[in-house]
């Protein structure tokens, strides 16, 4: 029962550097569900901040380079 509540307490989120500042895209669905939710299509920090006070874990995806 727990790996089903911790699924859904993940926010999986892509990283990248636009203009040279970072951003964050939501790669599952939750975190797709949270950007839905307040009308963007990224994840700020100021919202990293709030999920993990209620609890959530943010994590940022392995990403591959491409040359």
């Amino acid at each position: 029962m727990k790996d089903y509540t911790r699924q859904y307490k993940t926010i999986l989120v892509n990283k990248k550097q636009v203009y040279g500042q970072d951003t964050y895209y939501p790669a599952n669905t939750m975190a797709q569900m949270v950007a839905d939710l307040v009308g963007t299509k990224t994840i700020t920090d100021r919202m990293v901040r709030c999920l993990k006070a209620y609890g959530y874990s943010v994590q940022v995806a392995a990403q591959s380079e491409t040359l």
